[in-house]
């Protein structure tokens, strides 16, 4: 491919991210890890096994008028260790970085040990810490399996994004049903002149929200 050719394909953008140097064939990888899909209003360039002299072959992802934080990016090094991100402002490089694993993964790769709890299908995160970032190497901070990225089933970020969500709506389930049952309580106790309803219907109310709050998570996190 000559060099025209190959700025024509991955063709400058004014303002975004640019990731490079991501391994031949991992840019759909990449994307998935980033939450990056038909929701996304940016405009996406994937560039797949674009020859290069480091890596032999290489994709290469711009994701115009979208600033990716290190948080957002060094989750990729799960599958693409030598990728580079660079920032672009007016058509210029403005920031360019290495990604790096972070000291702890949340809810992105599923722990292979079919005997893990949270294999078990109970409402629980899963959560990796970074033992080493090198090689690199994972251990499963519930039953302590080790493993390589590859050993595991990388899920993107959706879990973690959900995670975050169901700590946000978790406690507004839980307090709507007390409050709502207290106050239901409140009305059934002025109207019967029982100064015990508000007490009883909002430990019902806890009661259920507990219940409820279990299976939404049982659902939300599986």
């Amino acid at each position: 491919m000559s060099l025209p050719e190959e700025k024509l394909l991955v063709r400058r953008i004014r303002e975004g991210t640019v990731i490079d140097h991501i391994e031949g064939g991992r840019s759909l990888e990449v994307l998935k890890i980033l939450g990056i899909g038909k929701g996304t209003k940016s405009v996406v360039t994937v560039a797949m096994n674009v020859p290069s002299g480091k890596l032999g072959r290489k994709d290469i992802v711009k994701i115009e008028g979208r600033f990716l934080s290190p948080e957002e990016t060094d989750r990729i090094a799960l599958i693409a260790p030598r990728a580079t991100i660079n920032i672009i402002k007016g058509y210029r490089v403005v920031e360019k970085r290495k990604v790096r694993l972070p000291n702890v993964i949340y809810g992105m790769v599923r722990c292979p040990n079919p005997t893990c709890i949270t294999n078990s299908g109970e409402p629980i995160g899963r959560i990796f810490d970074v033992i080493d970032r090198e090689k690199p190497l994972l251990r499963c901070r519930y039953c302590g399996r080790i493993l390589k990225p590859g050993d595991g089933v990388v899920l993107g970020t959706s879990m973690s994004r959900r995670v975050k969500t169901a700590l946000v709506i978790t406690p507004l389930i839980i307090a709507g049903f007390v409050v709502g049952l207290a106050l239901l309580g409140l009305e059934v106790g002025r109207r019967c002149d029982c100064a015990a309803w508000p007490f009883v219907l909002s430990t019902i109310g806890l009661a259920i929200s507990i219940l409820v709050s279990y299976k939404f998570l049982e659902w939300w996190l599986k």
